[in-house]
């Protein structure tokens, strides 16, 4: 696996392993699917508005992006989807330290905050991040984690 910057090239399959991952593990359905869909490329449309501003990394085997994060400012992480042929295989946990090593050569001291959904809260909460506000009804969950570095 290696892991390197996205770029505009890899738009297409980014949004496709975006949708495939919601539609695969979230378990909603129909207006609610779509609904999570269209929230989430709405990030990738402000990264292609601000380049500069973000730290937007692919996961890769054999040329096929298996993975994807993005962060906002160095603060924000508004993206993390791994096919899910490839979860549970360190491929998230690559990712996640990928891109906090840039976070803390551009920002040391800082800290990095994102919403999970139900299905990824233990995953975060293995990395390290803590709970840092009310959980918030909406699809497929919204648990506010931060981790200091």
């Amino acid at each position: 696996m290696h892991i390197d910057t996205a770029t505009e090239k890899d738009m297409a399959c980014i949004e496709d392993l975006i949708c495939y991952t919601i539609e695969s593990c979230i378990g909603e359905s129909g207006l609610t699917e779509r609904f999570l869909i269209d929230e989430i490329l709405q990030s990738l449309v402000w990264w292609q508005e601000n380049p500069a501003l973000a730290i937007h990394k692919v996961a890769r085997i054999e040329g096929k992006i298996i993975g994807v994060i993005l962060l906002k400012e160095c603060t924000r992480l508004m993206n993390l989807f791994v096919h899910p042929d490839y979860q549970r295989q360190g491929v998230g946990t690559k990712l996640v330290n990928s891109v906090l090593e840039d976070c803390r050569a551009y920002c040391p001291g800082g800290s990095l905050s994102l919403n999970s959904s139900h299905a990824g809260e233990s995953f975060y909460r293995s990395l390290g991040f803590e709970q840092s506000g009310e959980i918030q009804d909406l699809p497929g969950g919204c648990i506010p984690f931060k981790l200091c570095f």
